[in-house]
This record gives structure tokens, sequence and C-alpha cells, in this order.
């Protein structure tokens, strides 16, 4: 049984060396989602021209 479970423990050593996981840099940087420069600029909305006729 020894030699079947050392075979195992070499393949624990992968799952435990999630670092692509903890690289969440991708995810740190949201500076597209954070520009929100097309809704701060609600001119076509706050342009009463459909009031104003």
């Amino acid at each position: 049984c020894v030699g079947g479970e050392e075979p195992q423990q070499p393949m624990e050593r992968p799952d435990q060396e999630p670092a692509d996981d903890q690289e969440p840099a991708d995810d740190q940087e949201p500076a597209d989602d954070q520009e929100p420069a097309d809704d701060q600029e609600p001119a076509d909305d706050q342009e009463p021209a459909h009031k104003r006729a």
C-alpha cells in the first residue's frame, strides 16, 4: 500500500500550488469599470430638447 500512497502525494502538490488563482491581477485592474465617463456624461438625457418643442 505504501507504493500506492507515494504517487498520491506528488499529485496533491500541484493542487496546493494555486499560484494562478492567487494572482488576481486582472481582477485588481478594473480600470475600465472605474471609468464611468460615459455614464457621467448624460448630456443627451439632460437635453430637454423634446420638452422645448
